[in-house]
């Protein structure tokens, strides 16, 4: 599930509530690809206050493990992605991901 835009909330839907928000910020969140779409939702998350993680296909640049690091988010490698899968409320699938290796886990 694509974790929804939380400042937008109470504006779009009748239901949200601060209980809502609650769940909302005891789930955790998979980022699955670290490109300019991923960069972003890290970013957006991150600055909400969410558990995340991030997998990508490819091996994390010095800079882009600066960048999780000073987040304090987790990167997991694309071997491990059952427990990846497994272990989120919610993955939030960047644009660019074969979605085929689900088929896989």
């Amino acid at each position: 599930m694509i974790a929804p835009c939380l400042p937008l909330l109470p504006l779009y839907l009748p239901w949200y509530t601060k209980e809502n928000e609650r769940q909302l910020m005891e789930k955790t969140y998979g980022v699955w690809g670290l490109g300019v779409v991923g960069k972003s939702v890290v970013r957006y998350l991150s600055n909400k206050g969410l558990k995340l993680s991030v997998m990508d296909i490819r091996k994390p640049t010095q800079e882009e493990l600066s960048f999780l690091a000073s987040r304090q988010i987790p990167y997991i490698t694309q071997e491990e992605r059952n427990s990846f899968f497994s272990s989120h409320d919610h993955i939030v699938v960047s644009p660019s991901m074969d979605q085929r290796m689900l088929k896989s886990t």
